[in-house]
This record gives structure tokens, C-alpha cells and sequence, in this order.
């Protein structure tokens, strides 16, 4: 009884949580949420000031993260200059924060998992190279302008 309930329990539970439509229609539905919640409350004031960053708490060093939430803020406002001044890398999560439910809904309307495929793939060294250059030279920015 006890490896029939297991059997069970692998066939149906564990396809259900791993199947990619499943896990890509909790991410559109979180991400639907949040872009209805802009639109009804408005969007968040570009003025706010304030640090979440555990490691710039810590530390008083910014991380190369710091700054992106208001940098963000920013480019929904407009304000194209002084988002990239805060951190360059809020245009970024906004592109991504765009492409990704797209992408998501194409690959769901074609059943096909390609954004997995694609994060799935090794990156080559050069790729990883330029990654590592980017946060350096991001963490630099954050650090001399004390985002």
C-alpha cells in the first residue's frame, strides 16, 4: 500500500510541480499582480530615499545592486538621467521585467520550454568574463558616487 501511495505520489505530484506551464503561470500570475497594482495605486514616488541593502546596512558599502529599486522608479517616471546616474543596471530589470512574461507567453502558447532551454545552456567564458566586468565596474560606480 505504502509503494503504491509513493508511486502515486511521483506520477501526479511531481510532474505537476515540475512542469514548466505551471511554474511559468505562477510567474505571469505574480508578475500580472504586480503590473495591476502599479496601475491601480499608481507608481511608486521616484523621490524616495532608503536602504534595504543587508550588505550596505552591514558594511556602509553599497553593493552593486544598490540603487536599482529607485533607479527603476526613475525610468517609470521618466527621469532617464538620473536613473542611469543611481545604477545603470535599472535599465536592465526593466528590459528583463518586460521581455521575460513575453517570452514566458510565447513558449507557453507554443509549448515549448525555450527560455528554460536557454537558461539551462552553459555560458561560454567570454560571456561570464563580461558579466563579472559589468558588476565590477558597477560596484565601482555604486562605491564612488556612495549610492
Amino acid at each position: 500500500m505504502l509503494e503504491k501511495i509513493r508511486f502515486l505520489y511521483r506520477k501526479y505530484y511531481l510532474n505537476y510541480v515540475l512542469n514548466y506551464k505551471h511554474k511559468y503561470l505562477i510567474i505571469m500570475v505574480c508578475i500580472v499582480t504586480l503590473y495591476v497594482y502599479v496601475i491601480i495605486k499608481g507608481l511608486p514616488s521616484a523621490t524616495t530615499t532608503g536602504t534595504v541593502c543587508i550588505f550596505k546596512n552591514i558594511t556602509t558599502i553599497p553593493c552593486p545592486g544598490c540603487g536599482t529599486t529607485r533607479g527603476v522608479r526613475y525610468l517609470l517616471h521618466g527621469y532617464f538621467e538620473r536613473a542611469f546616474m543611481l545604477n545603470p543596471l535599472s535599465y536592465f530589470t526593466v528590459l528583463i521585467s518586460i521581455i521575460l512574461p513575453f517570452w514566458m507567453l510565447r513558449d507557453v502558447i507554443r509549448q515549448s520550454p525555450s527560455l528554460l532551454e536557454v537558461l539551462k545552456k552553459k555560458m561560454s567564458n567570454y560571456v561570464i568574463f563580461l558579466i563579472i566586468i559589468i558588476t565590477i565596474a558597477n560596484w565601482i560606480w555604486n562605491i564612488y558616487k556612495d549610492v
